[in-house]
């Protein structure tokens, strides 16, 4: 039909006070003036195999927190018993975070550099936030539920996602921000 097409991506909008209480919450967490923030949403369905191995995630944390990248963890109600296990596996300098209230979340996720995170949910809402996503798929539809890549990087290999690969891709993408 010869029309001009453009691609429109989700969008959530918190207000100023919102971003603001995000802000000061996740300063809170970290300390003062840390910057770069990687968020990590350690969840994920399980049951439709989206959700990469608690080992991976503690790897991955441990390896960015050596290089002394300020990481807060990010829970889901599901997820929320598990709290304890990565407390104990990754000690109390990294933050660990649950919200239930999907504003207070956001609000959370929005002032992170970048946002790492499976196929889910918050991988979704931290794209509509404008965050810089790494999102993990360990299934091939990625093509079909995968951000664009103007927002994020979409990390998938058949025989399954190292957390070196995930490491990689975090610093790569925090040179980008820093370099911009």
């Amino acid at each position: 039909m010869g029309m001009d097409t453009h691609q429109t991506l989700p969008q959530l909008i918190l207000s100023p006070e919102e971003k603001d209480a995000g802000r000061r919450r996740l300063t809170a967490l970290i300390g003062a003036n840390q910057v770069p923030v990687i968020g990590i949403f350690v969840g994920g369905r399980k049951s439709k195999g989206k959700k990469w191995p608690e080992e991976n995630f503690f790897k991955l944390i441990t390896a960015l927190h050596a290089q002394e990248i300020p990481v807060v963890v990010f829970f889901e109600t599901k997820e929320k018993r598990r709290m304890g296990l990565f407390e104990q596996s990754l000690g109390k300098d990294i933050p660990l975070v649950f919200e239930p209230s999907l504003r207070a979340f956001a609000s959370l996720v929005s002032p992170c550099t970048l946002f790492i995170a499976c196929d889910s949910g918050p991988m979704h809402l931290a794209c509509a936030l404008g965050v810089r996503t790494l999102a993990l798929f360990l299934k091939r539809n990625f093509q079909h539920w995968g951000p664009p890549s103007n927002i994020a990087q979409i990390i998938y290999r058949s025989e399954g996602i190292g957390v070196e690969d995930v490491v990689k891709a975090a610093v790569s993408e925090l040179c980008n921000v820093s370099s911009a």
